[in-house]
């Protein structure tokens, strides 16, 4: 119910009340040792259940990992990175490129991931005539994700629901200026807006 978007279904199977019963089971004391990923991840368990995380401890990236690639140059404009899962609401992420590409039709988008979405992804792509401006490549190893990373300009995010978001993270570090839906720790590294 607090979800900008319709809470996934993984959101709506944990938030109801028969699968709250774990929860509901930590005393006070318990929820002063509750660790959360993020403040988006703390926020959405005191709506639901009326309190709070002791502790608040983000992910993070090896420094060993960032490359000093992060300053090349740039080709790719919008890059999309996660599983082709309904969560991740790739149909929206879809669009905004669309609408992007009305107004810039030079632009270059690419999208990583693999998942059951695939082919809905797909036929929208078709559909719509944005073969010439995105391109679908499946699941990637991490590191060559992490060089497409280098190589673009936006990170495009639209899922639903993220308790971290460790991909937003990532392409931080990477020199991408994340847009995202206000999920995980979206909000503490880019522009984050609902529609």
């Amino acid at each position: 119910k607090n979800f900008p978007l319709s809470p996934p279904l993984g959101v709506k199977v944990f938030l109801e009340k028969n699968n709250r019963r774990y929860l509901r089971r930590l005393t006070d004391i318990d929820f002063h040792h509750l660790i959360t990923v993020s403040d988006f991840q703390a926020q959405q368990l005191e709506v639901e259940m009326g309190k709070s995380p002791g502790y608040v401890i983000p992910w993070a990236l090896e420094t060993s990992e960032i490359s000093s690639m992060a300053d090349q140059q740039r080709p790719m404009d919008i890059l999309g990175v996660g599983s082709l899962l309904p969560v991740k609401n790739w149909i929206t992420w879809l669009e905004v490129v669309q609408r992007i590409v009305q107004k810039m039709p030079n632009t270059r988008a690419v999208l990583i991931g693999n998942g059951p979405e695939h082919h809905k992804i797909a036929d929208f792509i078709e559909k719509n005539g944005l073969s010439q401006h995105i391109v679908l490549l499946g699941a990637l190893p991490r590191k060559k994700v992490l060089e497409y990373m280098t190589q673009s300009k936006i990170l495009l995010h639209t899922a639903q629901f993220e308790s971290f978001g460790y991909v937003l993270a990532e392409a931080r570090a990477f020199g991408c200026q994340i847009i995202s839906t206000p999920v995980g720790i979206a909000v503490d590294v880019g522009i984050t807006g609902k529609t």
